[in-house]
């Protein structure tokens, strides 16, 4: 008599298994592929401006620039100096005093420097862009700063045949205005006023407000206003007592009107 066979179940469960692990896997390869993983990025460093490297080419007192002792500075008068070529003008400011400086110039060229020292400071900032006639403010502190040493001076590079003149003014010893003024060119300016006030040029502008706050502080730079185009744009209050000066650069005629 015939048994049936026992592995009969046992081949049909193995069958079975593997058909299931085969369609599993028929499914996973038939599958599309997802995304990609991105792993996150960092944003973009911000954009830097570079700061502008400082000039090697300005002028440094030695040799090539005789000492001219001035003297020291009275806060109620100018002091006027003539020379020829280059020089290094030595002064005492007035005592709590930013000083105002004109210079005139006859036969200076495109490479004719003032230095204002002991900073090392060019008056606008390099060559002078017109040596005939200059008007510029030294002797003045940042905010918040100590007061700078009474030892100033200044340098000149000029030719040797250039004749010019150097007038030192203390800002106590420059006249005050109290009404609406104008004027022609660079200037510094003293004026009386408690308030803000409006100065009206006829092409690109830059006005510095400096000031003091008390009479015997030192004279800080306070606002700076710049303007590319023509037309009257107001001009900040003093930070302190009175006078305040304005060290305006317009070309051609300008006016200050008061409140």
């Amino acid at each position: 008599m015939n048994r049936p066979a026992r592995t009969t179940p046992l081949v049909g469960l193995l069958l079975a298994l593997l058909l299931a692990v085969a369609s599993g896997v028929v499914a996973l390869v038939g599958r599309p592929p997802g995304p990609p993983v991105q792993s996150p990025q960092s944003p973009p460093p911000a954009p830097t401006t570079p700061s502008p490297a400082p000039r090697t080419d300005v002028p440094t007192p030695g040799a090539a620039y005789p000492v001219r002792k001035v003297g020291a500075l009275d806060a109620d008068r100018s002091v006027l100096v003539n020379a020829r070529g280059a020089a290094d003008l030595r002064y005492r400011r007035a005592p709590h005093n930013g000083t105002r400086l004109h210079f005139i110039c006859t036969g200076c060229d495109a490479d004719t420097w003032l230095v204002e020292l002991p900073g090392g400071t060019p008056v606008g900032g390099g060559p002078l862009p017109d040596p005939a006639d200059v008007i510029w403010a030294l002797d003045t502190v940042a905010p918040d700063t100590v007061a700078p040493s009474t030892g100033s001076g200044l340098l000149v590079r000029a030719p040797a045949s250039a004749l010019w003149t150097v007038t030192l003014t203390p800002f106590d010893a420059v006249p005050v205005h109290e009404q609406t003024f104008g004027s022609l060119g660079d200037d510094v300016v003293a004026v009386s006023a408690r308030s803000d006030l409006r100065l009206t040029c006829g092409s690109a502008s830059v006005v510095r407000t400096l000031s003091r706050r008390s009479a015997t502080g030192e004279y800080a730079e306070g606002a700076r206003e710049q303007r590319d185009d023509p037309g009257t744009f107001p001009v900040p209050g003093p930070l302190g007592t009175d006078p305040t000066i304005l060290a305006v650069s317009c070309r051609g005629r300008w006016s200050v009107s008061f409140p």
